[in-house]
């Protein structure tokens, strides 16, 4: 078991980690998975997709997930307004002062609703190891923005204190938001997960990095006190989703919880909280696509298949809102539920994940390192039927994201020229590369893989290139090409 508790160890600190692409609606299992490719996965391996699974749920399961839909549809619209006629965008500061104001605050909003995965001073350099994060104090800022529409939301900003073995205690300031929110609730469901195998002294001694994946944990014991159990602060989480202001309401029902004096177990949680929620949620969704979403979406000319795309990807939202409804806290049922492979594949059957972007252990048949898997029933699909209109629709849109990806650096939006002119730096390579270069299989991926590695918005829009990122691009250059339509 020791083994077990090391494993889980290197890969809760492993920089080559699992990942899900927020607002692309995909995720990226690491090499050595076994989840989907054989009988023997370990309970690492279906721990750390529920983890990725849980983000997506995030996503597309929360008012929050919403409002980060939104924030990316006006973020694409921005960016598509500096691209040329080569699809090279020559950067935010050649537009307009009206227009550059108009992105810096949405950017702005993006990182009041995101808040800091790390606090503002790298704490890793002081404190190197046993990493202990205490909330010394919290406060609440009012932030105006115009998106274009006036805007306002509550900043939330966390004091805390580090301590470590090898250093002195140290001060530190962080915005808190969905980053800690997120990663804090998933890893306190992973941990639930891991319960199957584990004894709660095995569960203790692995400790994942303390930012952001114990914010959320510190905030909550800020409120009630130390808690070995993980219930009620997850309840909390959830219900904080349920906003366009998850730290702010996070907050808020910290301290209404904590007027209810102690609980008399885990599994009991106010109902009016609930029911507040429910409320919420009942009357917001509609509500928000309406007059939110569809006006972006109406924005982009020429969408092709993307049409259809976003309207399942509307549908998707409806579906999960639904279920929220009739289940408040399903995250929690479902980790509960999921003991072993076959209750996993039951329950995907249900609640169909996005696309996942599985690392292989060595080059497959048709020479690729990474293969793509969807799911029945996501988005529509139905492989038995032939029903798959949405899988290059989704391909695109994700391709929109990495290409706006690759440009947006520091609340900015760089011309491409930047990129090109650091093309020798690490973290731009990997930042330009196109996501699906290693499980593509477009003619372009053979012939000209230097395009695809540096610079995938040069790719040919043809009817034989079938280039995801290509159509991306020239969808938001100036809409999707006639033979894409459908």
């Amino acid at each position: 078991m020791t083994d077990d508790i090391n494993l889980i160890q290197n890969h809760l600190e492993s920089e080559s980690n699992a990942l899900y692409f927020i607002n692309s609606f995909m995720m990226r299992l690491p090499i050595g998975n076994k989840l989907f490719s054989s009988d023997k996965a370990s309970i690492i391996d279906l721990g750390t997709f529920i983890h990725e699974y849980i983000h997506y749920l995030q996503n597309s399961a929360t008012i929050a997930g919403v409002y980060e839909f939104t924030v990316q549809l006006r973020l694409l619209f921005c960016f598509s307004m500096t691209l040329d006629e080569s699809r090279c965008s020559v950067g935010s500061e050649s537009l307009d002062v009206n227009i550059q104001s108009s992105i810096n605050d949405i950017f702005r909003y993006q990182h009041v609703l995101r808040g800091d995965r790390f606090p503002q001073d790298n704490i890793y350099r002081i404190h190197r190891s046993d990493i202990h994060i205490k909330v010394s104090n919290i406060s609440c800022l009012k932030q105006q923005f115009k998106l274009p529409e006036a805007h306002e939301t509550e900043q939330v900003i966390l004091s805390l204190i580090v301590e470590s073995k090898n250093a002195a205690p140290t001060n530190h300031q962080m915005s808190f938001g969905t980053n800690c929110i997120c990663e804090g609730l998933a890893w306190e469901l992973e941990r639930n997960l891991l319960k199957i195998e584990l004894s709660e002294d095995e569960l203790n001694s692995i400790s994942p990095p303390a930012s952001p994946y114990k914010i959320l944990r510190a905030v909550y014991e800020y409120y009630m006190g130390s808690q070995k159990s993980s219930g009620n602060l997850i309840r909390c989480g959830l219900i904080a989703l349920q906003s366009e202001s998850p730290a702010s309401i996070f907050i808020d029902i910290c301290q209404n919880l904590k007027t209810h004096g102690p609980l008399a177990h885990d599994a009991e949680f106010p109902l009016d909280i609930v029911n507040k929620m429910q409320e919420v949620v009942g009357e917001s969704v509609d509500q928000l696509f309406n007059q939110m979403v569809d006006p972006m979406i109406k924005n982009f000319a020429g969408l092709g298949p993307l049409k259809s795309t976003f309207l399942a990807i509307q549908n998707n939202y409806k579906k999960y809102m639904q279920i929220r409804l009739n289940d408040p806290f399903f995250e929690m049922s479902l980790v509960d539920s999921t003991r072993d492979l076959q209750s996993l594949i039951e329950m995907l059957m249900s609640m169909p994940p996005c696309p996942i972007i599985q690392t292989l252990d060595e080059e497959n048949e048709e020479g690729r390192t990474e293969v793509i898997s969807w799911f029945d029933g996501h988005l529509g699909l139905d492989k038995k039927n032939n029903i798959n209109a949405n899988v290059d629709g989704l391909g695109v849109y994700q391709s929109m994201n990495a290409f706006f990806g690759s440009h947006a650096i520091n609340s900015k939006i760089y011309p491409t020229k930047f990129l090109i002119d650091n093309n020798n730096n690490d973290s731009i390579i990997k930042r330009v590369c196109c996501p699906f270069i290693n499980s593509c299989g477009a003619p372009q991926t053979i012939h000209s893989p230097k395009i695809c590695r540096e610079s995938p918005w040069e790719s040919p829009v043809n009817h034989n290139s079938s280039c995801w990122y290509a159509v991306g691009a020239a969808v938001l250059q100036k809409g999707a090409p006639t033979f894409f339509v459908t």
